[in-house]
């Protein structure tokens, strides 16, 4: 509290966010409102007509499966043993160490299966040779493997609600249920697995020229070598990491890059068939007798007489990725076929596997094109609109430019919200729905925000709220987004929406004056012919040169707004613009996003809102109320702007 200022009367609490509780002290000194949330995004300072102060903190949540999540969060949140000596995500050693580990993950899946298969266990004699190559390669995979395995246990990793954990004990906890065993089996040195393996087996390679089936007892206990297949599944963690945390530009469009996408289908199929082409050649070497197998069956002349028996690994690999591709895609041409019950079993696991898998796939690709087709066909309709509009108002060729490339950006959201509203509403009014489930939605609704909103929650008891208002008005509401800086509106605008606070701090904005502030709209920037001038350091004096903005460039420049300043913030769960559209005129005030991350707000239309009332009627009293007040306040408020604040100095003092 400010110096000389008198102390708190009054505590009340009341629900805030799905996750936390608000805790509202009233003095009798200061009319902010300060929200604390643990995002740094939602911290803001919001100024309303009642003198309260509200800080939240966490809260548990009514269900026992959200109490668990609540409590696992809270602990993530608070627990920092030894974080120094963890390995963040944003590190540039553990970039590149994933990265080298993504690259030996793909060669031990892609060259060393094919090593292991077709020539270790190549038929009817083993052609591989120890070079000296690939066993300093294979001494290299298998140390780094060893390095990553324990540097696991350092590197920090995310919860369910995408927060990073960097407490060393939670870190292990969670390494040790999930990959540990799996890497740790994978690393595993081989000359321990085939002495165990000799062991039950009762047969060494030393002595296989003794016994019987010595081939196949050395086969199998070259088996394990296989097992470093297993550290494929460190690839889900890096893949996991680069789709979570790829917030580079590149990596985004490479996301959602159509020909990218498909592009993974088709590689991630190919793979699959390699993978199956090295079982099923590995199922003919396990045999005793190679004369009974499909490899022995199989000819590569014309005359039928020369066996695949007697050709190299690399053809046997052709043959063999060929008969897989030929399950999966079709029911196979009949050149070749399964004839022994070890080659029965395993043709019957790859036509389940080729089933799922290639209906997997192939469905991925059909979504995929008919999305980016329909997608098109929604932005050609819309440009369509724009130039017969354009023709209509002979608008000039830049506009049309404009217009034609906020369409293409703006499609993939409006693709994604279309659904028809009548039919979503007369199934929540008119349908029966049950009572448990609609009690149970409106705290759904957009992650329980819309519900908890100031506009909503006018009741002191939120089961006091009509459960149907919050899914009408969630019908109505559209999502927008604003950066550090946008103006959302300025005076004189029509007033059109009521805009809710999701997060983000936004601010009304004047002109500071030694009588109060003057509201005041945001100036165009002075630019011609769409050009901007860039200082360039030259050898002897500074020049300067024109450069022209692209089309999306220029649809981005916000007007200049450095003049005005803060003094009435609106932060999450607040909302604004309700008194210019309750008396219908325009706007009186300017508004502007002061987050530096940005904000994000759900706009209901004036006609939505008049609908509402009509609907709601004890509502409509309230919010018109409110707006009467609302706007009482925003004048006193303007009246104390004399000097111009930054936003942290503004809610400093807005504070104390």
């Amino acid at each position: 509290r400010s110096r000389g200022a008198a102390c708190p009367k009054a505590i009340t609490m009341t629900d805030a966010s799905p996750r936390s509780q608000r805790y509202a002290f009233q003095p009798s000194c200061t009319h902010a409102t300060v929200a604390l949330s643990h995002a740094p995004s939602m911290v803001s300072v919001v100024s309303l007509e009642s003198p309260q102060i509200a800080l939240e903190v966490p809260a548990r949540s009514s269900s026992a499966k959200s109490e668990s999540r609540d409590k696992r969060w809270e602990v993530a949140a608070t627990d920092h043993c030894a974080s120094r000596y963890v390995i963040r995500d944003g590190n540039i050693f553990r970039a590149w160490w994933d990265i080298i580990i993504c690259l030996l993950l793909v060669y031990t899946g892609t060259i060393f299966l094919f090593r292991v298969c077709f020539l270790e266990f190549h038929i009817p004699h083993e052609i591989y040779t120890a070079n000296w190559g690939w066993v300093r390669m294979d001494d290299a995979m298998t140390i780094l493997f060893w390095i990553d395995l324990f540097l696991n246990f350092f590197f920090s990793y995310r919860d369910e609600q995408g927060v990073e954990v960097d407490s060393m004990r939670l870190i292990g906890k969670h390494y040790l249920k999930g990959f540990f065993v799996v890497n740790l089996i994978a690393c595993t040195p081989e000359f321990l697995v085939q002495a165990l393996v000799s062991a039950i087996s009762g047969h060494s390679l030393g002595n296989d020229s003794a016994v019987g089936h010595s081939a196949g007892i050395a086969r199998i206990v070259r088996l394990p070598r296989l097992s470093r297949i297993l550290r494929l599944t460190r690839l889900l963690q890096v893949f996991k990491l680069v789709f979570v945390q790829s917030r580079r530009k590149t990596l985004e469009w490479l996301q959602e890059a159509r020909w990218v996408r498909v592009a993974n289908n088709g590689v991630g199929l190919l793979w699959v068939v390699h993978l199956l082409a090295c079982g099923w050649y590995l199922c003919a070497a396990m045999h005793h007798d190679p004369s009974q197998t499909w490899v022995a069956r199989r000819t590569v002349d014309a005359d039928g007489e020369v066996s695949l028996l007697t050709r190299g690994p690399v053809d046997q690999w052709v043959h063999a990725f060929y008969f897989i591709l030929t399950v999966f895609t079709t029911v196979g041409f009949g050149d070749m076929s399964a004839m022994t019950n070890g080659e029965i079993v395993f043709v019957c696991f790859t036509m389940m596997v080729g089933a799922v898998v290639h209906s997997i796939i192939i469905s991925e690709v059909i979504n995929i094109v008919t999305t980016v087709d329909k997608r098109h066909d929604f932005v050609a309709k819309q440009c369509e609109l724009v130039e017969a509009f354009a023709a209509h108002t002979e608008l000039d060729d830049q506009s049309q430019k404009m217009m034609r490339a906020w369409i293409s950006f703006s499609a993939k959201d409006w693709m994604s919200n279309r659904y028809d509203r009548d039919e979503v509403k007369a199934l929540i009014t008119d349908k029966g729905m049950p009572r448990s489930l609609l009690g149970r939605l409106p705290a759904s609704l957009f992650h329980g925000a819309l519900v908890k909103n100031s506009f909503v929650a006018i009741r002191r008891c939120p089961q006091e709220t009509p459960p149907r208002l919050p899914l009408l008005l969630a019908l109505a509401v559209n999502r927008g987004h604003y950066t550090a800086g946008e103006i959302v509106y300025q005076k004189h605008d029509l007033a059109i929406c009521v805009f809710l606070v999701l997060s983000g701090t936004f601010a009304d904005v004047a002109r500071p004056s030694p009588s109060g502030g003057v509201d005041e709209i945001a100036t165009t920037p002075g630019q011609s012919d769409n050009e901007i001038r860039i200082e360039v350091d030259g050898p002897h004096s500074m020049r300067s040169r024109p450069h022209r903005q692209s089309t999306m460039e220029e649809m981005q420049v916000q007007p200049h707004s450095y003049h005005l300043h803060p003094y009435q913030l609106h932060g999450a769960g607040g909302y604004f613009g309700l008194g210019e559209v309750m008396a219908g005129g325009e706007r009186v005030s300017t508004v502007r996003c002061e987050s530096e991350v940005g904000g994000s707000v759900l706009t209901v239309q004036k006609s939505d809102v008049a609908q509402l009332m009509q609907e709601f009627p004890q509502y409509a009293m309230v919010w018109q109320s409110q707006s009467r007040r609302q706007e009482s306040h925003r004048q006193r408020l303007r009246s104390q702007l004399t000097t111009g604040m930054t936003l942290r100095r503004f809610a400093a003092v807005r504070i104390q």
